[in-house]
């Protein structure tokens, strides 16, 4: 079941332009996700629960393109480096080992 419709729905990090053409769609979620959106709207950090999810859905179309980016580059590149962490951590003033030095997998498709 789908309906066009043409409203707003600020409230979001990315807001659609005036007039882009929105779809109506059903979905299932859980009980706790549902309560979230509704908190979210109704502390005026989302103008709609359809707003709180159209953000969260650009916010993992953006994770899933880093993550793409990522492996692309790691496949051209070769992952990093254990010199290339050194270098990272300082420069962002993390010598001394505080983190993992593991090289973290890129997420793939």
């Amino acid at each position: 079941m789908t309906k066009a419709s043409k409203s707003g729905g600020g409230g979001g990090r990315k807001l659609a332009p005036a007039g882009t053409k929105r779809v109506k769609i059903a979905i299932s979620l859980p009980t706790e996700q549902v309560a979230a959106a509704q908190r979210a709207v109704s502390e005026g950090r989302a103008s709609s629960v359809s707003a709180y999810v159209a953000r969260a859905l650009d916010r993992q179309a953006d994770a899933d393109s880093l993550g793409e980016l990522i492996a692309s580059m790691r496949a051209e590149d070769g992952p990093p480096s254990t010199e290339d962490y050194a270098w990272a951590d300082a420069v962002l003033g993390m010598a001394g080992g505080s983190r993992s030095r593991a090289p973290r997998r890129a997420a793939t498709r």
